[in-house]
């Protein structure tokens, strides 16, 4: 098992793009049983090792392999792993992700927490300014929501099934953020969720950015305002 394992994410894995994933779609490899599931028991057999077979072989081939060897150590070894090798790896991908300015919608809260651990702020990962948002009492005029309104304010990613997020006035008056998002990986129907609420518009606006992990996809005219900007590099 363990002799084979770093041809196994070379070969499979590392081919495979990390952006997907592990799912390459319209495609039958079922990355669970041919690889997960594999590697479940390398880690029950020598955790250590089966980590540092794979980090080599991410760190061999580079590129999206960094990105796709550390969610296998991630899926197999829980979120909380703490191995100093796939600390390594870790930082490695995320470095990769910072470098090619990806979508800040593929982290997720361990990912993003490293980064603040070893780098300060999210702010730094994304090279963004804020300093042009701005401050509370000076918010640009907005039109109202009419009640029983729903305005879509952000797409976070390009991609069909994305998270899309709207403002919108209940029939009661009351404002909030709310999430539309597909039930699961395995379910695509869709479901909504409130996430933000505020007295306002403008202050349910800057709720949303200030709890977004990153610039998402797409952003109405309303909640860009109070988006960071892009450093140019």
């Amino acid at each position: 098992m363990l002799d084979g394992l770093a041809d196994t994410i070379t070969a499979s894995l590392i081919t495979y793009d990390g952006r997907e994933l592990f799912r390459p779609r319209d495609s039958t490899f079922s990355i669970y049983a041919d690889r997960v599931a594999p590697t479940y028991e390398a880690m029950r057999i020598d955790r250590q090792r089966a980590i540092g077979e794979i980090v080599d072989a991410a760190f061999a081939q580079g590129g999206w392999a960094l990105y796709a060897g550390h969610k296998l150590i991630e899926e197999t070894c829980g979120l909380d792993c703490r191995e100093p090798r796939y600390l390594e790896l870790l930082d490695a991908a995320l470095g990769f992700l910072h470098d090619r300015e990806c979508s800040g919608m593929c982290l997720n809260a361990p990912e993003r927490e490293r980064w603040i651990e070893t780098n300060g702020s999210m702010a730094s990962f994304w090279d963004l300014d804020g300093s042009a948002i701005p401050p509370p009492g000076s918010e640009p005029p907005v039109a109202e929501l009419e009640i029983g309104e729903s305005r879509l304010i952000a797409r976070l990613e390009e991609r069909e099934d994305s998270n899309l997020v709207f403002a919108e006035r209940s029939t009661d008056g009351g404002l909030a953020a709310v999430i539309d998002s597909v039930w699961s990986d395995d379910d695509p129907r869709r479901s909504r969720t409130v996430w933000k609420t505020a007295g306002d518009l403008p202050s349910v606006l800057r709720a949303v950015a200030d709890g977004l992990p990153g610039v998402p996809y797409w952003a109405s005219d309303e909640l860009r305002p109070y988006l960071p900007v892009r450093r140019s590099r």
